[in-house]
Protein backbone atom coordinates (compact mmCIF):
# COMPACT_ATOMS: atom_id res chain seq x y z
CA UNK A 1 0.00 0.00 0.00
CA UNK A 2 1.12 3.43 -0.96
CA UNK A 3 0.86 6.36 2.03
CA UNK A 4 1.92 9.54 -0.03
CA UNK A 5 1.22 13.18 0.57
CA UNK A 6 2.07 16.08 -1.69
CA UNK A 7 1.18 19.44 -0.44
CA UNK A 8 2.70 23.20 -1.70
CA UNK A 9 1.10 25.81 0.64
CA UNK A 10 2.40 28.68 2.37
CA UNK A 11 3.99 28.98 5.76
CA UNK A 12 1.07 29.80 8.09
CA UNK A 13 3.01 29.66 11.28
CA UNK A 14 7.04 28.86 12.09
CA UNK A 15 7.51 25.53 13.72
CA UNK A 16 6.85 25.33 17.60
CA UNK A 17 9.27 22.57 19.30
CA UNK A 18 6.97 19.37 20.84
CA UNK A 19 9.34 17.47 22.02
CA UNK A 20 13.10 16.80 21.29
CA UNK A 21 12.58 14.94 18.11
CA UNK A 22 9.17 17.01 16.66
CA UNK A 23 8.01 19.67 15.76
CA UNK A 24 4.52 21.06 14.56
CA UNK A 25 3.55 24.24 12.31
CA UNK A 26 0.95 24.73 10.20
CA UNK A 27 0.67 25.58 6.45
CA UNK A 28 -1.95 27.04 4.36
CA UNK A 29 -3.34 25.40 1.24
CA UNK A 30 -6.20 26.59 -1.54
CA UNK A 31 -9.18 24.28 -2.84
CA UNK A 32 -8.60 24.06 -6.57
CA UNK A 33 -12.10 25.44 -6.83
CA UNK A 34 -14.15 28.51 -5.31
CA UNK A 35 -16.85 28.28 -3.21
CA UNK A 36 -20.52 29.68 -3.13
CA UNK A 37 -19.20 33.14 -2.35
CA UNK A 38 -16.58 32.91 -5.46
CA UNK A 39 -13.66 32.31 -3.63
CA UNK A 40 -11.04 30.05 -2.95
CA UNK A 41 -11.89 28.30 0.15
CA UNK A 42 -8.23 28.21 2.32
CA UNK A 43 -6.94 24.82 4.50
CA UNK A 44 -5.14 25.43 7.53
CA UNK A 45 -3.22 22.43 8.35
CA UNK A 46 -0.96 21.29 11.07
CA UNK A 47 2.16 19.81 9.72
CA UNK A 48 4.57 17.65 11.79
CA UNK A 49 8.24 17.59 11.13
CA UNK A 50 11.22 16.40 12.42
CA UNK A 51 12.98 18.89 14.56
CA UNK A 52 16.42 19.54 11.84
CA UNK A 53 13.62 20.51 9.00
CA UNK A 54 11.71 22.46 11.61
CA UNK A 55 15.22 24.71 12.27
CA UNK A 56 15.79 24.99 8.24
CA UNK A 57 12.35 26.52 8.06
CA UNK A 58 12.74 28.38 11.14
CA UNK A 59 16.20 29.77 9.79
CA UNK A 60 15.31 30.12 6.55
CA UNK A 61 11.11 30.69 6.19
CA UNK A 62 9.39 33.60 6.52
CA UNK A 63 5.37 33.44 7.21
CA UNK A 64 3.72 33.43 3.32
CA UNK A 65 6.22 31.35 1.70
CA UNK A 66 5.67 28.99 -0.30
CA UNK A 67 6.42 25.02 0.62
CA UNK A 68 6.68 21.97 -0.85
CA UNK A 69 6.09 18.95 1.16
CA UNK A 70 6.54 15.34 1.01
CA UNK A 71 5.47 13.26 4.06
CA UNK A 72 2.45 10.68 5.03
CA UNK A 73 -0.28 10.42 7.00
CA UNK A 74 -0.30 9.22 10.38
CA UNK A 75 -3.45 8.66 12.38
CA UNK A 76 -3.34 9.54 16.02
CA UNK A 77 -4.06 8.73 19.26
CA UNK A 78 -7.32 10.61 19.19
CA UNK A 79 -8.25 9.21 15.62
CA UNK A 80 -7.36 12.03 13.40
CA UNK A 81 -5.06 12.23 10.69
CA UNK A 82 -2.24 13.83 10.72
CA UNK A 83 0.34 14.59 8.64
CA UNK A 84 4.09 14.16 8.88
CA UNK A 85 6.73 15.36 6.79
CA UNK A 86 9.33 13.71 5.56
CA UNK A 87 10.59 16.02 2.99
CA UNK A 88 10.39 19.91 3.01
CA UNK A 89 11.50 22.65 0.88
CA UNK A 90 11.05 26.04 1.01
CA UNK A 91 9.94 27.35 -3.00
CA UNK A 92 11.24 30.90 -4.32
CA UNK A 93 7.93 32.52 -4.84
CA UNK A 94 9.61 33.79 -8.04
CA UNK A 95 10.07 30.98 -9.54
CA UNK A 96 6.24 30.36 -9.83
CA UNK A 97 3.12 32.16 -11.52
CA UNK A 98 0.08 32.11 -8.74
CA UNK A 99 -1.78 34.35 -10.81
CA UNK A 100 -5.13 32.77 -9.41
CA UNK A 101 -5.01 33.54 -5.60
Amino acid sequence: MLNEVILVGRIASLPININKHLAKMFIDTREPYKNSQGTFSINHLPIYLCRGDAKTIYENGKLGSYLFLKGRLKQSSQEQLEIVADKVTILNNQDFNFSNE
